[in-house]
């Protein structure tokens, strides 16, 4: 009987020897591995965009401008379809999606981001000739929930400025439009800690004068 309880015990500790070294081996193997990976948005400020238009009396900074109570947002790439598109289409025929208008910056001034608008009337009650014209400025014909209707979206960059004088705008939206301006964090665990810091916005000082649209 003692033999067998002796074989019995010394069974055991083996087994609990062998699981505890698969255990040690699991949580070494975790500890060093460069690869486990986090990606989330984080939201480093919001705004609200007041007026639209284009910016004038400066040679480097040119561009559409999205002026906001906090900041001015300087498009100077993606911007010219959008602006041609604002003097092309009455302003009433316009919805923009989803908001709040998300940018993501890039780093401490830059940013990027996607705007979308609908054509307010749905495609069974615009003319031929009126279609063409739309989709020469890009429009695409997209299912809605009950009709068809016509899409235009852009995607573009730009740079983050001090903001301007809101008196100093001939033409302000009647309804503000919700901004947040996010930033993108890379996490990567390794034993050494967490890879991702969050950006410090930084705007450049505003050295041009805006003309804004009645939209």
């Amino acid at each position: 009987m003692n033999k067998i309880l002796k074989r019995t015990f010394i069974s055991l500790l083996l087994t609990c020897s062998i699981g505890l070294s698969g255990c040690a081996s699991i949580w070494l193997a975790d500890d060093f591995n460069p690869t486990s990976r986090i990606t989330y948005t984080k939201t480093l400020a919001q705004d609200t965009m007041i007026a639209i238009g284009q910016s004038v009396n400066d040679g480097k900074n040119s561009g559409l401008v999205f002026a906001g109570q906090k900041y001015t947002y300087l498009v100077n790439e993606g911007g010219e379809p959008f602006h041609t598109l604002l003097k092309s289409v009455p302003a009433e025929k316009l919805s923009l999606q989803s908001p709040p208008l998300q940018l993501e910056f890039t780093d401490k001034s830059n940013f990027k981001g996607n705007i979308r608008f609908r054509y307010i009337d749905p495609v069974s009650q615009i003319s031929k000739e009126k279609l063409a014209e739309l989709q020469a400025l890009g429009f695409e014909i997209k299912d809605y929930p009950i009709e068809k209707h016509l899409y235009r979206s852009f995607d573009y960059k730009g740079q983050l400025f001090e903001s301007t004088n809101p008196n100093k705008l001939q033409h302000q939206f009647s309804k503000p439009y919700p901004i947040i301006l996010t930033q993108e964090i890379d996490t990567t665990k390794t034993n050494v800690g967490n890879i991702g810091k969050t950006i410090i916005l930084t705007p450049v000082a505003l050295t041009f004068d805006i003309i804004t649209s009645p939209v």
